[in-house]
């Protein structure tokens, strides 16, 4: 039976390195919800529209990785951004198990210390909300089956090989 692996977490946690690691050794297809808010990134102030386009093509995709029967990674903080954000992960998990897919959620936390630092080392800008969604401690809201695993001190490849042995 193919399985949906769901890594989330806030930006320095290590999910995106860990996740793309993972995905270049196993058959899976690989979701990242960040690619989807690419659109809306540049928007100096988007409306709830763009918000929920972005969730609603996210969604559709998955549909159809769904329908192909292989394993799917899905990652990216996986939480609302702004009060217009109709990202849902109970909706999320709603779909994966009409789907009939077993699943596994693994939430990457870290101290701000960490993430801050790690933020920094990035050849790339960081959007201002998520720094924002960051600096104000917005709830991830821990689902009851999820796997917390702090990476504060742990290397890439340390929470790598933790992530395989879940798998």
């Amino acid at each position: 039976m193919s399985k949906v692996i769901i890594v989330r977490g806030y930006c320095g946690t290590g999910k995106s390195s860990a996740a793309k690691a993972i995905v270049s050794k196993n058959d899976f297809a690989f979701l990242e919800y960040d690619n989807f808010l690419w659109n809306i990134n540049a928007v100096n102030k988007p409306v709830k529209s763009d918000y929920e386009i972005t969730f609603t093509n996210f969604l559709t995709v998955l549909k159809n990785y769904l329908k192909t029967n292989r394993n799917i990674l899905i990652e990216g903080p996986l939480v609302p951004r702004t009060k217009d954000d109709p990202f849902d992960i109970k909706k999320l998990i709603s779909i994966i198990n009409k789907a009939g897919y077993k699943y596994k959620i693994i939430q990457l936390i870290a101290s701000d210390r960490v993430c801050v630092r790690r933020m920094k080392k990035r050849n790339h800008i960081v959007p201002k909300w998520e720094r924002d969604m960051f600096m104000q401690k917005h709830d991830t809201t821990i689902q009851k089956e999820e796997i917390v695993i702090d990476t504060s001190n742990l290397t890439i490849q340390q929470t790598i090989n933790i992530i395989k042995r879940i798998l």
